[in-house]
């Protein structure tokens, strides 16, 4: 119920992910504590601070881009200006941090904060937004200590089981998905406030990127509510609610309790959610899977008895901007619309592009308040209707058309009963079981969310249990495997030719649980390529050179524990990377030429 959960959930009026609204409260009182004891010598016991600690670096951190609370954390507040918010968190967080003991636990908070202040785009200065008279020596006290590095940002993928939340992190954009369940609820309307919040949690996305600051300012006031991206909507009317308590007591919910998904590495994540309309008969199964530059959207399952239309929205962007399809330059005239029979790609400059797997017609529209509309109509009373596309967020025409030439995923299995997704580039692949299953030699006796990566004989493994409702989940794998680790959780079982992975989920509320396996039949390193390119470790400079790569590959880095530390693209013919800023320890490195053909090598900064 409510409160905050050990996945960084903050959970307020039963059933709301509310750390933007009255969680922000919380660290305002924080901050005046720390006022108050500032220079007394008295201290907080040590469970206080540890919880404080989780607060910040959990529950406010992941939800803040840059500066800007993300609005699926906003409850009913969604038309209060997220940077506003945001810009007061980072402050009172900067504050509150003085009341933890570790010195660089303090740094490191802090240092996020002044990145919050100084990278934000969509304010002037460092000063708007505060109050000139009472923010501003708060405001200098931390701009102005120079023992506090500004904080670079990190590429993450995480899961809060609990709200029923994903955020996908990247260096140049973050992606959100706000869902529901039987657990948490579609939204809230009280005080006259979010009177038409309908679909907010019926897995609207959103995308968030450095040149586009003021999307979600007034969003919600000039936006089609009934057309939200990301959402698998019944087309009906529908009418301002008149309730003073739409929520809070009476908080609509998802009948269904498979909603949720799996992280791997913290940087790779598949999410799912069993959507059952709030009102009529709509049902369909909603997937996504986030890999590096890509989203894949998956639907399936779409029925509804009603003798109405359904729609999946790609996207909703308040933007007239260049809208590019296959190359060929569309209207910004507000009022125009078309139907894109079978488009491979789509553009949308300062936005992104959208890639169309499978022959499907996709309505374009530009509406009249300036929003830029696409989605598919599943026509009158659809059964078993389907969907699939991959967004890229931030990437250019030309780079979106070279993706669309390239396809980095493979879609795998798109049922209702099996959504499954490859990045053939990375060897991951992402599974939604809505229920036993199989999909290549991966068997599954239970409903999950799975994610997989192989590399170099080794397996990386992430599973949770959407449902909450599961003791164990067995994954059978095809081969021979041994646990790297001790974990109380997993299992090993040989089954012939086969291993069992067995997980412990009781009690995990959908939280996931990673198992890095070897493979004991493996036996060799990316054999049988003479013909490729040439790596360099130089240990003096810390400098990994990759020379002689083809135009269009992609070199990543990752470190010992398969988290990604470095993306690059459209490499040159030789490339220098330089890592004598990172940590200590063993890296890889993984070339993939634009057939697909793979290098990797090792290396350890000393």
């Amino acid at each position: 119920k409510e409160g905050l959960y050990e996945d960084g959930t903050f959970i307020q009026h039963i059933a709301l992910p509310y750390i933007g609204g009255y969680g922000s409260e919380i660290i305002e009182a924080s901050s005046k504590v720390s006022a108050i004891l500032e220079g007394s010598g008295i201290g907080l016991p040590d469970e206080i601070v540890e919880s404080l600690y989780t607060w910040v670096t959990k529950a406010y951190f992941p939800t803040i881009y840059e500066g800007e609370m993300m609005m699926m954390y906003m409850g009913r507040g969604v038309k209060r200006n997220p940077h506003d918010v945001a810009r007061a968190i980072a402050l009172n967080i900067a504050e509150s941090a003085d009341l933890l003991t570790d010195a660089d636990q303090i740094r490191d908070i802090k240092g996020v904060c002044k990145r919050m202040l100084t990278d934000n785009g969509y304010y002037p200065d460092v000063y708007s937004g505060f109050d000139p008279i009472l923010d501003k020596p708060r405001v200098d006290r931390l701009l102005g200590d120079v023992s506090v590095p500004v904080a670079g940002v990190t590429p993450f993928n995480v899961v809060m089981a609990a709200g029923d939340r994903v955020i996908h992190n990247r260096p140049d954009f973050r992606f959100g998905i706000s869902m529901s369940s039987s657990r948490i609820g579609k939204f809230e309307s009280l005080n006259n406030e979010n009177t038409r919040g309908w679909y907010l949690g019926e897995g609207m996305t959103y995308i968030y990127n450095s040149t586009d600051r003021s999307q979600y300012v007034n969003y919600f006031n000039l936006v089609n509510m009934q057309r939200l991206p990301g959402t698998t909507v019944d087309v009906l009317a529908r009418s301002v609610l008149k309730t003073s308590n739409y929520g809070l007591f009476g908080i609509p919910v998802n009948a269904q309790d498979w909603t949720g998904g799996a992280s791997l590495n913290g940087v790779y994540g598949v999410a799912g959610m069993h959507l059952v309309s709030e009102v009529g008969s709509l049902e369909g199964r909603k997937s996504w899977f986030m890999f590096d530059n890509e989203v894949v959207a998956l639907g399936a399952g779409i029925s509804m008895t009603e003798e109405r239309a359904a729609e999946t929205v790609v996207e909703n962007r308040n933007s007239l901007k260049s809208l590019y399809v296959d190359g060929v330059l569309k209207p910004s005239t507000k009022g125009w619309s078309e139907a894109l029979p079978n488009p491979r790609w789509i553009s949308l400059e300062g936005t992104g592009g959208y890639y169309f797997p499978q022959p499907s017609t996709v309505n374009a529209k530009r509406d009249y308040n300036g929003f830029t509309q696409l989605y598919f109509d599943h026509g009158t009373s659809p059964e078993n209707e389907g969907y699939a596309y991959v967004l890229l967020p931030s990437s250019t025409r030309e780079e979106t058309e070279a993706y669309a030439a390239r396809p980095e995923i493979e879609v795998v299995c798109n049922t209702d009963n099996i959504q499954a997704v490859r990045e053939t580039g990375l060897r991951v692949m992402g599974i939604n079981f809505w229920q036993a299953g199989q999909v290549d030699d991966i068997v599954c006796d239970a409903p999950a969310a799975v994610m997989v990566r192989e590399d170099r004989g080794m397996l990386y493994v992430s599973l949770a249990d959407p449902t909450w409702k599961q003791t164990s989940v067995r994954l059978s794998l095809a081969g021979s495997y041994r646990m790297t680790g001790e974990d109380g959780r997993v299992r090993l079982e040989a089954n012939g030719d086969r291993t069992d992975v067995v997980f412990d989920v009781t009690d995990r509320m959908g939280q996931c649980i990673e198992v890095s396996l070897a493979d004991n039949d493996y036996s060799g390193l990316d054999k049988g390529r003479d013909d490729g390119p040439v790596y360099v470790w130089e240990r003096g400079s810390a400098t990994a050179i990759v020379r002689n790569m083809e135009p269009g590959g992609r070199v990543v880095v990752y470190d010992a524990r398969g988290r990604l530390c470095r993306v690059a693209t459209a490499v040159p013919d030789e490339l220098r990377m330089d890592f004598s800023g990172y940590e200590k320890g063993v890296y890889v490195i993984r070339y993939c030429r634009p057939d697909g053909r793979s290098y990797v090598w090792k290396f350890v900064n000393m």
